[in-house]
């Protein structure tokens, strides 16, 4: 039987100003070893709250949102106006609030709107946003506000390097950006010029970019900007539109085609299998050697599972840990150098952000 512990926490020691004393007890999914993973759950800075992880680093930090339902507006009657937290996990399990919904922070007040994270570097320092600004984090926490207004932004996620370059698609003709923090932004000069529509979701170190686009009324290819050359990639025969989820340095990338996955060696594309009865599925993240996504039957497109594959062979993240460990993952959104897969899963009825991490893994990323 699964054990389960139960963690205690008080809110006033993690939200100043809202209400101090009440203590809350959640009952907690313990860490897992298989085999060949680690499991832990991503658990919320405070017990009844709800963490949903957005991104992963190379050497381990995790940043996401932590939302708390609405009954919890009995601790305070600012908390219904301000439903989220933005917290960092150190890969120690140290928690970092790196926007608290009462606490001011100097450059821009007080944060009751959307917020989120879109990168997280080697060193945990975290490029977000809210409703108006691009904010950047560093290691320790501190925040900075951007100037880059988020109106002048054609899509989030803005993108940053482990270096500090910041990179974001401007609304005026999807025109591609650079930005160092303190400086203004510079235009990136692109190959296929400003009469099409692009979407940059994913970035490499060295200035490789990932995403979607195509000439404007047309559909959606996947798109890369590799060693300066700006290109809409090919499709698999038999499908028609399709977008790009991650990318590498060297130029290969992983993402959906037709509603299939697949991976590209370079500028040929390969659609990877799935399994029986699933038909549909996304790749969302890879590494030199491995991709992850999600796979889904068009039957139930709300029953959704959690794959790896490594070469061209699927298998179900559930199906790397023992048959009884009340398991199952929903998504699997990224994985990095380390091998380490940022993944979502159901236990006991509710829903965690996971990491899982191989028993042996190579030294971080220098």
């Amino acid at each position: 039987m699964q054990r389960r512990r139960f963690l205690k926490l008080s809110v006033a020691g993690v939200l100043a100003g809202c209400g101090g004393g009440s203590t809350y007890v959640a009952r907690l999914p313990e860490p897992l070893s298989s085999t060949r993973f680690h499991l832990t759950p991503l658990l919320p800075s405070i017990p009844g709250n709800a963490y949903s992880a957005s991104a992963l680093s190379d050497t381990g930090w995790v940043v996401g949102v932590e939302r708390a339902p609405v009954s919890r507006g009995r601790l305070s009657p600012a908390w219904p106006l301000a439903q989220q937290l933005l917290v960092r996990i150190a890969p120690s399990g140290e928690h970092t609030v790196l926007l608290a919904p009462r606490e001011p922070l100097p450059l821009f007040g007080m944060i009751r709107s959307t917020i989120g994270a879109s990168a997280i570097s080697r060193d945990g320092s975290v490029l977000g946003w809210n409703t108006q600004q691009l904010v950047l984090w560093d290691s320790k926490g501190i925040a900075q506000l951007l100037n880059v207004p988020s109106s002048n932004l054609d899509s989030l996620p803005p993108l940053r390097t482990d270096e500090g370059t910041i990179y974001y698609v401007s609304t005026n003709y999807s025109l591609l950006y650079r930005l160092t923090v303190g400086g203004t932004p510079e235009y990136i000069p692109t190959t296929l010029g400003s009469m099409v529509e692009r979407t940059v979701v994913a970035l490499a170190n060295n200035e490789t970019f990932a995403g979607f686009g195509g000439p404007l009324g047309e559909y959606q290819r996947p798109w890369r900007l590799y060693q300066g050359k700006e290109e809409f990639l090919p499709l698999p025969p038999g499908t028609y539109d399709g977008r790009l989820s991650a990318i590498q340095e060297n130029g290969d990338s992983v993402g959906v085609a037709g509603g299939l996955p697949l991976r590209y060696h370079g500028t040929q594309p390969v659609l990877l299998p799935l399994p029986p009865e699933f038909d549909r599925g996304w790749a969302n993240g890879c590494n030199a050697d491995t991709t992850v996504g999600t796979a889904y039957p068009s039957s139930l497109p709300g029953t959704t599972r959690a794959l790896l594959w490594e070469g061209s062979s699927p298998v179900f993240l559930d199906s790397l840990f023992p048959d009884d460990s009340g398991w199952t993952f929903t998504s699997a959104q990224a994985i990095n150098r380390l091998g380490q897969i940022l993944a979502t899963g159901r236990f006991d009825g509710n829903e965690y952000s996971v990491l899982l991490t191989p028993r042996i893994v190579g030294a971080p990323p220098t």
